[in-house]
């Protein structure tokens, strides 16, 4: 069924873009996430020290059929993978319409993305990571640790403004993120044909597919504007 009339689709999805944009301005980009529980400072105490503790704190608060994080006293925070989701609309809607206040829009969230990254004193370059603890079945995370998954989408945020704008300052802090992602992560697999590296600076054997592809595809983007084969080549293997 088409719930617009023909025609008009093209208003309605400006109409609804730009809703979802000001909605987001107005929090500040702060939200709950899915995976946030244990920024409950209650539910950090009491189940915060072990493995399997933190997996119920974590998935009960995800999976409880009403939002309990606000009686939990879990936070709304800001999180860099979002914040690059929202700079990457903004792109593409310049892309659609050629309305340069969508770069403007962009920018501003680059800035914020910029003055967010993890402590540059700990890591060899640019990193980002989630703003809660969290458990997973192979590992535990503190807060902001840095991982591939998410310094991957900020990193396509920054490539893509470096694209649309040329500014040279942009493309600079992916070459940080490249020096974060192979002299940080752990190496878990490697062969003359093939790259397999960690999720997170930790050590760990789990081999987790997109990591590779994601940075991958950033590797092979920066190589192309950086001139620099070992780059490409790194990529070709992650791939």
């Amino acid at each position: 069924m088409n719930l617009y009339p023909p025609g008009n689709n093209s208003q309605h999805l400006t109409t609804i873009l730009d809703n979802i944009y000001l909605w987001g301005e107005k929090q500040g980009f702060k939200g709950y996430n899915k995976h946030d529980g244990l920024n409950s400072p209650f539910l950090r105490l009491v189940l915060g020290w072990s493995k399997w503790p933190r997996i119920v704190a974590i998935q009960t608060v995800m999976r409880f059929p009403v939002n309990i994080r606000p009686l939990l006293g879990v936070p709304k925070t800001v999180n860099p993978k979002g914040l690059a989701l929202f700079a990457l609309g903004q792109l593409d809607r310049f892309a659609a319409s050629g309305d340069n206040k969508y770069v403007v829009e962009a920018e501003k969230i680059i800035a914020l993305l910029d003055n967010i990254k993890s402590d540059q004193e700990e890591w060899s370059g640019n990193c980002w990571g989630y703003p809660y603890p969290w458990q997973d079945l192979g590992f535990f995370a503190p807060s902001n640790l840095p991982n591939a998954i998410v310094t991957s989408f900020v990193c396509e945020a920054f490539l893509k403004a470096y694209r649309v704008t040329g500014r040279q300052e942009y493309l600079s802090t992916v070459t940080g993120a490249a020096k974060f992602f192979l002299k940080d992560l752990p190496i878990i697999e490697e062969t003359l044909e093939t790259l397999c590296l960690g999720y997170m600076p930790l050590p760990m054997t789990m081999k987790v597919m997109d990591v590779s592809i994601l940075v991958g595809a950033i590797l092979a983007q920066y190589g192309k504007f950086a001139g620099s084969t070992d780059y490409s080549e790194h990529a070709r293997k992650l791939v």
